[in-house]
């Protein structure tokens, strides 16, 4: 829900690489980015949280991150979304998992390299609502999320990329089980 549309290429490509498949990089980059229209309309709101460590991830070019990380910036301020930056020295009450997201607190969804799972049982929405709640505990919002998510955009500069971080439409890395802890979504 947060990428920009040339990471959100690399991601799939990189992940059909990985399956031996031949799926459409751009077909699909380009459905990730109908979904964020969900984003603008008034009464919705997307909680991610993100491991600092995502944002070192180099799935794609330098400048392709560095517009990536843009976005994240921009999307810490908009109403609709609430991005959490867990750092890498914060201290955590559980160890770090797969990720997963959890759907108008109704469906907890988890992926990994093999499959993807949706799970409705009261029992597991619980649990990944705790893990939610307990992974949040450590994480930077506002605008110290953004000052960690800059310092990342300025080494992705000092690779290759552009030497800017403000501006560009997208959140992300696209949270994904690659690189987000969990994401929750909310609709009115």
């Amino acid at each position: 829900m947060l990428q920009t549309a040339d990471y959100g290429r690399h991601v799939f490509i990189r992940c059909a690489e990985f399956a031996n498949s031949k799926p459409d990089a751009d077909e699909a980059a380009w459905a990730r980015l109908k979904r964020q229209e969900w984003l603008y309309q008034p009464g919705n709101k997307l909680h991610v949280l993100m491991w600092q460590a995502a944002l070192h991830v180099r799935l794609c070019p330098p400048p392709v991150l560095a517009a990536q990380l843009d976005r994240l910036v921009e999307v810490i301020d908009m109403d609709t979304v609430s991005l959490g930056i867990v750092p890498l020295g914060a201290s955590l009450r559980i160890a770090p998992a797969n990720g997963f997201c959890i759907l108008d607190n109704r469906v907890a969804v988890t992926e990994d390299p093999l499959t993807e799972q949706r799970l409705d049982d009261t029992h597991s929405i619980a649990t990944y609502m705790k893990a939610w709640s307990t992974l949040r505990e450590s994480a930077a919002f506002g605008a110290d999320a953004q000052n960690l998510t800059l310092s990342e955009g300025l080494g992705a500069a000092a690779v290759g990329g552009p030497a800017r971080c403000s501006g560009e439409h997208r959140a992300g890395p696209f949270p994904s089980p690659h690189d987000a802890s969990g994401i929750r979504e909310e609709r009115a």
